[in-house]
């Protein structure tokens, strides 16, 4: 298992080896299992009660409807493998970051990538939200530093 969500109705999401299980949290049971990438799903991102995210080394960010458990959108990462990181920003915003140590800022309802930054030598592994100021973002890198971008980071929203 690589990534985790706790989502609603009890329910609990897993990432492994291409695949996203769907677990009832009640039941203690495994209720689906999604066929959803071609490499290690790393991240998993809860959207809203309907909607999450997938990140995965196969170089995608895919957005899925939690009942029909349907792939809505594929957003394609321009470095491969990569273990992809997801942090939701505000709504319909998310943040990627991967091996290449780039942070990419991506639109959910375009669909597209809407800013990134970063440097080759600064390889990011991880990236996680501040939560007491969505307007941080602290991402963790392999160099073992931590770096802190503030809200000029944050691609335009007009």
């Amino acid at each position: 298992m690589f990534s985790t969500e706790l989502a609603p109705h009890g329910r609990l999401l897993t990432g492994t080896r291409g695949q996203i299980a769907i677990w009832n949290l009640g039941k203690k049971l495994k209720e689906y299992v999604i066929e959803a990438h071609n490499g290690y799903v790393t991240s998993l991102v809860l959207i809203d009660n309907e909607r999450f995210l997938s990140g995965s080394s196969d170089g995608t960010l895919k957005m899925w409807h939690l009942s029909s458990r349907c792939c809505t959108n594929i957003m394609q990462i321009k470095s491969r493998p990569c273990l992809l990181q997801v942090s939701m920003i505000a709504m319909n915003l998310v943040a990627t970051a991967s091996q290449d140590g780039v942070v990419r800022y991506w639109d959910l309802q375009e669909g597209k990538e809407k800013k990134h930054f970063g440097q080759q030598q600064h390889k990011s592994t991880n990236c996680l939200l501040n939560n007491s100021n969505r307007l941080q973002l602290m991402v963790g890198s392999a160099d073992h530093m931590i770096r802190i971008y503030g809200a000029r980071y944050l691609p335009d929203r007009s």
